[in-house]
């Protein structure tokens, strides 16, 4: 009997022993396991995010699709009628799923939530599509248009020269002479000659060659110059792109912009409640006699003195939007992802481009004199949209897709 006792206490022994072994090692297979599956799951989520921002943006084509083939159709002197229900395809934002109002019945609630469980869409996107056409294409700068390069310069000086008068900091920081070395700075890296606009030459910087005397790819990029610092980019980059489309499109300026313009606060006010699309009054501007006529009317007359300054107003336009941003951010069980993306219309952009390069021909060679360059502006701009729509290739192929970039 003594004998099994210690036996029995002997095989005890080895079995704690070899449970003290194996149980670290189940505990850490246990966590591993534990650990990859965390992993996988989240990265699992990421890419569900990324998938339902990816439909954001398709769903975003397809309105902005729709809207450019209806506003090709369109006759000019339909635009001004048609602009405020047309500019509603694209402008409001969107979200899925829809969530319900408090004012909604019973019966529609529950209508959108069978629509809801219909959707193979797991998780949610919120999508917002904004016009580029608003801002000014700092690629502008080095323009071999002159009206249109010194139109820029200026603006974008004006817009920097605003917001150092109301930081103080920057106030202190800033004069005249600084913000106009920062521009100088961004004409350089653009321009194709070795001569620096602030005096001497192109020197090396440690990146490498500076500047590039290309055109800035992306808004970012602008931080690699000299002076630009966290600060003037934070100023600059909410009001340029590198997409624009040769002018400015007093429509879908933003107040700041309009500021930068010279304009009055009580006219910048009146200007914002015919284009901001939440206004009551809200009815963009047709053409450059529409805005100007109501400029003349509040007590100005900015277009002239734009006019006298640059002799021409084209770098002004009051269009349909040409180019888009598109951001979608995708949610699938806590997770984000945003995409974002441009549609840029190509054709239309080059057809703008190329009028004003023959109307600044025309000025040159008959400097000092008074020419009507077009008989009928209109008429050639209905023929311009009927010839794009005949091309082979479709005229929606004109229209370039670019994804910009996506936060994860």
């Amino acid at each position: 009997m003594k004998v099994l006792r210690q036996k029995g206490g002997a095989v005890l022994l080895v079995i704690l022993a070899v449970s003290s072994l194996i149980l670290p090692l189940i505990q850490g297979v246990w966590l591993d396991t534990q650990l990859e599956y965390q992993f996988r799951r989240y990265h699992f989520n990421k890419l569900q995010a990324r998938w339902n921002a990816h439909a954001g943006i398709s769903l975003s084509l397809l309105r902005l699709y729709i809207f450019k083939g209806v506003e090709k159709s369109v006759p000019k002197q339909w635009e001004s009628l048609v602009r405020p229900v047309l500019d509603q395809i694209w402008r409001f934002p969107f979200m899925w799923p829809l969530l319900p109002t408090e004012d909604m019945l019973e019966s529609e609630r529950e209508s959108l939530q069978s629509l809801t469980k219909l959707s193979f869409l797991k998780g949610s996107y919120l999508i917002s599509i904004t016009a580029e056409d608003g801002l000014l294409d700092i690629n502008d700068l080095s323009s071999p248009l002159p009206f249109l390069r010194d139109f820029t310069y200026d603006t974008l000086f004006n817009l920097l020269w605003n917001a150092a008068q109301e930081d103080l900091e920057l106030k202190e920081e800033y004069d005249e002479k600084d913000i106009q070395e920062i521009l100088n700075n961004l004409s350089d890296w653009t321009d194709l000659d070795s001569e620096s606009q602030n005096g001497g030459s192109e020197e090396l910087i440690e990146d490498g060659q500076y500047p590039l005397n290309r055109s800035f790819i992306s808004v970012e990029e602008i931080k690699k110059t000299p002076q630009v610092t966290l600060k003037i980019f934070e100023i600059l980059e909410p009001h340029i792109t590198t997409y624009g489309s040769k002018s400015l499109n007093i429509n879908y300026a933003k107040q700041e912009m309009l500021k930068a313009l010279n304009f009055s606060p009580a006219l910048i006010e009146q200007i914002l409640l015919r284009t901001q699309i939440d206004s009551e009054f809200y009815q963009p501007f047709s053409g450059e006699k529409d805005f100007c006529d109501f400029v003349r009317e509040q007590g100005f007359d900015w277009c002239g003195e734009l006019k006298t300054a640059y002799q021409t107003l084209d770098m002004l336009s009051f269009d349909f939007p040409m180019s888009f941003r598109i951001k979608s951010n995708g949610e699938y069980r806590g997770q984000w992802v945003e995409l974002e993306g441009l549609l840029y219309d190509l054709s239309s952009s080059a057809i703008r481009y190329q009028k004003a390069v023959y109307r600044e021909q025309e000025r040159q060679k008959n400097k000092g004199k008074a020419v009507s360059l077009r008989q009928n502006p209109s008429e050639d701009l209905q023929k311009d949209k009927k010839e794009q729509l005949k091309f082979d290739y479709s005229y929606y192929k004109s229209l370039v897709i670019m994804f910009l970039k996506e936060s994860l």
